[in-house]
């Protein structure tokens, strides 16, 4: 799944502008992430 992906689901499900879905986007994989390596996920 890539963030481009993520973007395109977030714009058309929230109807915001394409540059904020890239911000969201990126914010939910940079929490997710995070939050793998605190937890020791793979």
């Amino acid at each position: 799944m890539s963030k481009a992906f993520l973007a395109a689901v977030l714009q058309d499900s929230l109807g915001c502008t394409e540059v904020a879905a890239k911000k969201a986007a990126s914010a939910l994989l940079s929490g997710i992430i995070g939050e793998l390596q605190r937890e020791g996920g793979p």
